[in-house]
C-alpha cells in the first residue's frame, strides 16, 4: 500500500488511524463511525481525536 514514491497510500493512511483510533478508545463501532465521516470538520476532529488518544497510549505503556 505505498505510492510509487515509497509514501504510504491514502487508503494505507486511513487503515492505521482507525488501527490507532481502535487501541486508544477499544471501541469498533466508534471506530466504524469514524472511518465514514466525510465532512472535513469531522475528519479533522477524528484525526486530532486520535492523536491525543495514541500520546496518552504512548505515556501509558
Amino acid at each position: 500500500m505505498l505510492n510509487p514514491d515509497g509514501s504510504p497510500t491514502r487508503g494505507a493512511q486511513n487503515r492505521v488511524m482507525a488501527a490507532l483510533f481502535l487501541k486508544a478508545y477499544g471501541d469498533p463501532e466508534l471506530v466504524r463511525t469514524s472511518s465514514q465521516a466525510t465532512d472535513s470538520e469531522a475528519r479533522r476532529a477524528i484525526r486530532m481525536r486520535t492523536n491525543r488518544g495514541f500520546r496518552d497510549l504512548q505515556t501509558t505503556h
